[in-house]
C-alpha cells in the first residue's frame, strides 16, 4: 500500500509519520485495510475530520497538524473499523460500538509510535 506524506515546512507539524502510518496499517486487522490503495498524511491544517476515506479514490486521508498523536490515533482507528463495518463513514457510524473495538488497538500502538523530533519555522 502507498503511503503519501505532504510536506510541511512550517509549524505545526504531522502528529504522525510515516512510520506510525505503517505501524497501525500493521496492527489492525487485515479486513480494516483491504479497501484502501493509499494512506496520505494531509499538510492541510486542522480540520473537523481528522481521518476521511474518499471512496472514489480508495484512500484514508489523515489530517494530523494541530491534534495530539492520541486524537490522531483514535480517529484514524475509528474510521478505518468504520469502513470495514459496511463502509459506512463519518459521523452515520455506531461510535459507541466501535469505540469498544478501537479502544485496546488505540492503547496498543501508543507506546510504539515514533518519538522523532522535527523543527519547523514558526
Amino acid at each position: 500500500m502507498k503511503i503519501i506524506e505532504d510536506k510541511v515546512t512550517v509549524y505545526p507539524p504531522h502528529a504522525l509519520c510515516r512510520k506510525d502510518i505503517q505501524l497501525i496499517l500493521t496492527v489492525v486487522p487485515p479486513s480494516w485495510t483491504k479497501p484502501l490503495r493509499a494512506v496520505r498524511l494531509s499538510a492541510m491544517l486542522q480540520c473537523a475530520d481528522v481521518a476521511h476515506f474518499n471512496n472514489r479514490t480508495r484512500t484514508l486521508n489523515i489530517i494530523s497538524r494541530g491534534h495530539t498523536k492520541e486524537h490522531v490515533i483514535s480517529e484514524t482507528l475509528l474510521e478505518l473499523a468504520s469502513i470495514a463495518q459496511g463502509g459506512s463513514t463519518g459521523k452515520v457510524r455506531d461510535e459507541a460500538r466501535i469505540k469498544s473495538i478501537v479502544s485496546p488497538l488505540a492503547e496498543q500502538i501508543m507506546p510504539k509510535l515514533s518519538v522523532k523530533k522535527i523543527w519547523l519555522e514558526k
